[in-house]
């Protein structure tokens, strides 16, 4: 399982001050200090944020970024989240495939971890039994 961000790494982060650079994305400062989970959470933040603005095509492209660090890192209960979220993304375009298939995907994991509730509630929303 990846580890979770320093706390001084994270407030350094997301101060926006960083030796004069100005206000950089979050993730790339995560990045450069090899906190991957702290890349990981911002973007997954920042697809958030683009599917509640109705930015839909820009959250996929987070949540995807998000789900490859997650993986790389085995970190399985952020994989199943990132998973379900992105599938929220494709369900809002209409995309029913995409976002069966990324349900489905969550659910295992879910089911995996033993986190039944999650699991149970995909499987109905998708229209599964």
């Amino acid at each position: 399982m990846g580890r979770r961000p320093r706390q001084g790494t994270a407030r350094f982060c997301l101060s926006g001050d960083r030796s004069g650079r100005g206000r950089a994305p979050p993730w790339t400062c995560f990045a450069e200090h090899g906190e991957r989970d702290g890349e990981a959470d911002a973007l997954n933040t920042l697809g958030l944020v683009a599917h509640g603005r109705g930015e839909h095509r820009e959250a996929i492209g987070r949540h995807e970024r998000a789900l490859a660090i997650r993986r790389e890192l085995g970190h399985h209960h952020g994989t199943a989240e990132t998973l379900e979220r992105l599938g929220h993304v494709h369900a809002d375009l209409g995309e029913v495939t995409e976002a069966r298939a990324a349900w489905a995907s969550a659910v295992a994991l879910y089911q995996a971890q033993h986190r039944t509730e999650e699991a149970e509630r995909l499987t109905e929303l998708s229209g599964g039994s």
